[in-house]
């Protein structure tokens, strides 16, 4: 759940406070929808083009930790 709320901060706030000129702290470039191309830090920009397939990768971690302890899961009747 973080990691889509954090997904959502950060389409919000890249249009509205990234600067569309590039400077040494903001290198990385983000284009919305067609829009002005934006320049964000590295490490912000990585985030935001690969946290969705980093929320997968949550997804499908969580499943495997509950098949391989599904014998420990309590079952109820």
């Amino acid at each position: 759940m973080l990691n889509i709320l954090l997904q959502i901060a950060t389409a919000y706030w890249i249009p509205r406070w990234a600067p569309v000129r590039t400077d040494p702290v903001h290198s990385y470039p983000i284009r919305f929808g067609g829009g002005p191309t934006y320049f964000v830090q590295p490490w912000l920009g990585a985030y935001s083009d690969y946290g969705l397939y980093f929320g997968f990768l949550l997804i499908a971690l969580f499943a495997l930790l509950l098949w391989l302890n599904r014998d420990q899961l309590e079952r109820t009747r």
